[in-house]
């Protein structure tokens, strides 16, 4: 297996497959909150380029704490709101190549009801029947487990490391009848790899394994760094986060410098610091992945591109710089049968 390296604008990360030489995926996130955003950050489903990805997963889903699947927010995913759900699934007419696959976990569901699920047989159970009931009805090709994290957060139990690979290989066996995809959104910290992932077991199950290589930086410090950045360095900078396609129509003149070192861009704007990703830092993250031999990309996410065009550069500047640059470099996305 191999992984997926994930960059930011948006967020580029390492995915786990196997890949023809030529041949790579880009795995890309849409955040179905965001149809509720005011003005120009508004996005929908329909907003999706789906040329530029093999796969696309809907975040989020959820689960209860007996461990019955969950939809976070039936007005905007059910065929009686916004039908969220179907409109996505049906992507794949404009690209019959297209994988879109149901994501679950994600930050703002927390990790304590997952630990007590995954630790339970009867509720491990009750999760892979409901998930199945629910790719099967709505017509999704399968499951991204984006769990944030094992071990870690609020349930920092131990035992969430090797029950998470019972959870997985469950579904996974419950899956492959159906032909249903499972992949996963893992940390990119050793230190938490080492504690949340039975990384040789999981790498075993999984069809994919999304590598966040973004958050480096956070309102968890108490100093401003690069969130994506590749390569470390000892300076670093109160943070925040914002979407690319808001940032540059605000500070259209905001003074932009590229760090050596770090190999990532960041505006000034008087005391104001703004690390972000542009075409050339993504150009050296494809470069990166190549040489390591990473499986492709995974995009989070298609709303925090300049999805409008409004910044002079076309739609999705950023996300079609991972095409270019793998065109120059004689890749190509893979197709997907």
């Amino acid at each position: 297996m191999k992984l997926i390296l994930a960059i930011s604008v948006l967020c580029v990360a390492s995915l786990a497959v196997e890949a023809a030489s030529n041949e790579t995926n880009n795995f890309c996130y849409f955040e179905s909150w965001t149809v509720y955003r005011p003005g120009n950050g508004t996005f929908d489903v329909e907003d999706i380029d789906t040329s530029l990805c093999t796969h696309i997963a809907f975040a989020f889903l959820g689960i209860n704490q007996n461990g019955k699947l969950k939809i976070l927010d039936p007005w905007e995913s059910n065929p009686d709101g916004l039908n969220g759900f179907e409109r996505f699934v049906n992507l794949t007419s404009q690209n019959s190549s297209l994988k879109v696959l149901a994501s679950l976990s994600g930050w703002n569901e927390g990790s304590g009801n997952y630990s007590k699920v995954v630790a339970n047989p009867t509720k491990r159970a009750l999760l892979v029947n409901t998930t199945l009931d629910f790719l099967g009805t709505y017509g999704f090709d399968g499951l991204d487990f984006s769990w944030t994290y094992p071990s870690r957060e609020d349930s920092n139990n131990p035992d969430d490391n090797p029950n998470f690979v019972l959870m997985l290989q469950e579904l996974k066996t419950a899956f492959e009848p159906h032909g249903y995809l499972l992949s996963a959104a893992v940390n990119s910290a050793k230190k938490n790899i080492d504690v949340s992932y039975n990384v040789s077991s999981i790498s075993a199950i999984l069809d994919f394994i999304n590598v966040m290589a973004f958050d480096f930086h956070g309102s968890f410090d108490n100093y401003v760094g690069h969130h994506t950045l590749l390569y470390s360095s000892e300076v670093d900078a109160l943070y925040n986060n914002s979407d690319w396609n808001i940032i540059c129509e605000t500070y259209p003149d905001a003074e932009d410098i590229w760090n050596d070192v770090q190999n990532v861009p960041h505006l000034v704007i008087g005391d104001q610091w703004i690390g972000y990703d542009n075409e050339k830092s993504i150009g050296i993250k494809v470069d990166y992945a190549l040489e390591k031999s990473l499986g492709g990309f995974m995009v989070w996410s298609f709303d925090t591109d300049d999805f409008t065009g409004n910044c002079g550069k076309g739609t999705y500047p950023l996300i079609n710089s991972i095409h270019s640059n793998l065109k120059t470099r004689g890749y190509k996305m893979k197709t997907n049968k």
